[in-house]
């Protein structure tokens, strides 16, 4: 605790609401004096992109907001960033007078809002927590500084996050109040804005389901509570009715898409990112080689792991809070779980931005060696310390903070960070996907000049002229990466690609050939070999080639359509419909091509299941034949169960 003679002495000049609304200024004025730069940054392209486009023309309106509600975003389940996204959006598209280009000014507005309100909310939890606002104010404002958040505030989507957090804390410090409260009416009042935050937790992020726990960890551990009080009891069944009404919604919402991303793959993810744990806390205390998508590095890593082997020493100095250290860990590690389970394959290894509640629980634990040790908070040295560890934190912030104010700039700090050549092709097909053609050839520049005899390179420079269509440079560009390495699978299937796009047949051949003898288990090597065949009309070995290709991977909408198509050419009409069904599965019915198929295939022999699907394709803007029309019944009201 912090001297008592000089807290004394402070509050003989400042009343309690004043210094609190000092302190409250200070921190609103650092926090708002570091970000409002970034109100003029444009998108950096990772997930940005689309969801602003899954919501463009959303207006803040009844209907809008319900549909936020009963959709996802992405394949995820997170109805107030959805809603946050919607009341973000200006009546019309924003743009520079100059330059015409749209700005994005009301999300960062938000994004800067959010953490201004999680750092006074900090600031709260922190001063209540061990009654000194010294440390309140120093710790909230190490984190309102701290580069590892960068990301959360200034990246759009980052503010999921710190939308969590404003739910949080509220909830966190509303349980607290009902715990220690004795008035009957006072503690139903805490237990319901506790319930209601923490019900907005669950709509806000998945993991937020790991809160309860933390509840009652804190509850078990610090307050040395029976995990069978009646109080907590109550709380119990609220945290699950809350939790049920949130998976029926998301249940809902999850079943209007196809099957999500898969990247939850449970040990195969956890043995690849285990290493995420030591990146992120060895970055909370040394903010190096900070990057928002990050993969493993040696130097991170062990830093990391200096880290966590500090923290675990805790436990055997006598003076130290064991408890208390053992709930910050359950908050820690309860908060980067997702991160273990999370496989972004070929992606990246971990985002930054999921330190941000974890941050908080490191800062609890400092406050309460700070605590235990004795340290005078109210002392000139400690002020000085604690400025210095601000300033050095604000400095490497402002740096970082640049990285993100274009595209071009993020992600030629990506590649600088990641110092492997196959990225640069990876960016670059990324940014060619976002149609931000001169971000993806600027990084391609620099990756030559990096790597100058790489065939992932030379194979990001073929993949860039092959999507403008400019085929024959693609070739040369794929050539030159074969001749550099002769069984470089991706520049083969490019040149087969290329050749099949200018209808140059008998190239495609040799270089699929050339491909599967590298590796046999290729979709698109498989893919190109079957669209070969049926265009030479030997649809038996087409559908041989599609047959191997959805055995790989399943999910392929492509390679079940063609699948389709080679039955249908053979007049294996059972076949080609089991197929279709299939691309309708997977696009969720949305695929106008499917529908047509299955409609002429199902009229003759089953006209009403046909008009249901005839409904889905009008509604998607199809227009059937006549001849069809026709065979169709009048009423397309039929309730014939599908499929």
């Amino acid at each position: 605790m912090a001297n008592n003679k000089s807290n004394a002495m402070v509050k003989s000049t400042l009343t309690p609401r004043k210094e609190n609304l000092i302190l409250c200024l200070l921190l609103s004025l650092l926090t708002f004096g570091l970000f409002y730069k970034s109100l003029d940054y444009e998108l950096i392209v990772l997930d940005d992109v689309t969801i602003l486009g899954q919501f463009e023309g959303a207006r803040l309106n009844e209907a809008d907001l319900h549909e936020a509600f009963s959709k996802p975003i992405l394949s995820y389940y997170r109805p107030i960033l959805s809603a946050s996204i919607i009341t973000d959006q200006p009546n019309g598209p924003e743009r520079d007078p100059i330059t015409k280009e749209r700005i994005y000014t009301s999300y960062h507005r938000t994004n800067i809002l959010l953490h201004w309100l999680t750092v006074l909310l900090l600031f709260w939890t922190l001063s209540r927590l061990f009654k000194n606002k010294r440390i309140g104010f120093w710790g909230s404002l190490i984190f309102a500084v701290h580069p590892i958040l960068v990301p959360a505030t200034v990246w759009i989507f980052g503010r999921n996050d710190s939308l969590l957090a404003i739910f949080f804390l509220p909830s966190f410090n509303f349980f607290i109040s009902y715990l220690e409260s004795e008035d009957k009416f006072k503690k139903l009042f805490y237990f319901v804005l506790h319930l209601l935050f923490l019900t907005a937790c669950f709509f806000t992020k998945e993991n937020s389901a790991v809160i309860p726990i933390i509840f009652v960890a804190y509850a078990f551990f610090i307050r040395k509570e029976n995990v069978f009080d009646k109080r907590l009891i109550y709380c119990y069944g609220s945290w699950i009715l809350a939790g049920i009404v949130f998976l029926i919604k998301r249940h809902a919402a999850l079943s209007t898409i196809g099957g999500g991303e898969g990247v939850f793959r449970g040990w195969e993810a956890i043995s690849h990112n285990y290493p995420a744990l030591f990146v992120i806390l060895g970055k909370i205390f040394f903010p190096i080689r900070m990057v928002l998508n990050g993969k493993f590095e040696p130097l991170s890593i062990i830093l990391g792991v200096v880290v966590v082997v500090a923290i675990l020493s805790l436990f055997f100095i006598k003076k130290t809070d064991k408890r208390l250290i053992l709930f910050c860990l359950i908050w820690i590690g309860l908060f980067l779980l997702p991160t273990l389970f999370i496989y972004m394959a070929g992606s990246y290894d971990y985002l930054e931005h999921r330190a941000y509640i974890p941050i908080m629980a490191i800062l609890i634990m400092i406050a309460s060696l700070l605590e235990v040790f004795k340290v005078n908070t109210s002392s000139k040295y400690f002020h000085i310390i604690c400025g210095i560890i601000v300033v050095a934190l604000m400095v490497r912030s402002v740096l970082y903070m640049d990285k993100f104010s274009n595209a071009s700039k993020f992600w030629a700090h990506y590649v600088e960070q990641s110092d492997r050549a196959e990225d640069y092709s990876m960016v670059a097909s990324n940014m060619y996907s976002a149609e931000r053609y001169d971000v993806a050839m600027e990084i391609l520049q620099i990756g030559d000049k990096m790597y100058p005899n790489n065939a992932d390179v030379k194979y990001g420079f073929a993949q860039h002229y092959a999507n403008a269509k400019d085929y024959k440079k693609a070739i040369e560009y794929a050539q030159e990466s074969l001749s550099i390495d002769p069984n470089y699978t991706k520049s083969l299937n490019c040149v087969s690609e290329c050749y099949a796009r200018m209808g140059i047949l008998d190239s495609i051949l040799p270089y699929t050939n050339r491909s599967l003898a590298v590796d046999e288990k290729q979709n698109i090597a498989l893919n190109h070999m079957g669209f070969y065949y049926y265009n030479v009309h030997e649809f038996d070995k087409a559908k041989e080639a599609y047959e191997k290709s959805v055995a790989i991977d399943s999910t392929s909408r492509d390679s079940w359509y063609n699948l389709a198509s080679s039955y249908y050419c053979m007049a294996d009409y059972n076949n080609a419909l089991r197929c279709y069904y299939k691309v309708l599965d997977i696009k969720n019915n949305k695929d106008k091509d499917a529908l047509y198929y299955v409609i002429n295939l199902l009229v003759g022999s089953n006209p009403n299941k046909a008009a249901q699907y005839a409904k889905m394709y009008k509604e998607q803007g199809g227009v059937l034949s006549k001849e069809v029309e026709s065979k169709l019944p009048k009423s397309s009201n039929n309730p014939f169960s599908l499929q």
